[in-house]
């Protein structure tokens, strides 16, 4: 199943009707995709490629949740191994007095 072009009015009513017989998450990968598109649309991106399919729509979300978490996680140690540098920085400076 193609995403259409123009999801106002009744395609997107129709294109609606015929998503819900996918799980709620494959549901909210489609619906994701749909919106992080527009949004990159408005800032010189492609938006929704014409002749997407609902499948597409589907594994592209979930590769960018999973580039989301790994970017996180990888947040997390940097912010991790900061802070640990900073706590070893502050005791070798009291170790001086």
């Amino acid at each position: 199943m193609v995403i259409p072009s123009d999801l106002s009015g009744k395609q997107g009513e129709q294109f609606e009707k015929k998503i819900s017989s996918l799980t709620e998450e494959e549901q909210g990968l489609v619906k994701n995709y749909i919106i992080l598109s527009s949004f990159g649309e408005r800032f010189g991106g492609k938006g929704v490629a014409q002749g997407t399919t609902v499948g597409e729509a589907i594994e592209i979300s979930r590769k960018w949740a999973s580039e989301v978490r790994q970017s996180n996680e990888r947040s997390d140690i940097l912010e991790s191994g900061a802070e640990d540098s900073y706590e070893a920085a502050m005791e070798a400076m009291q170790s001086l007095k």
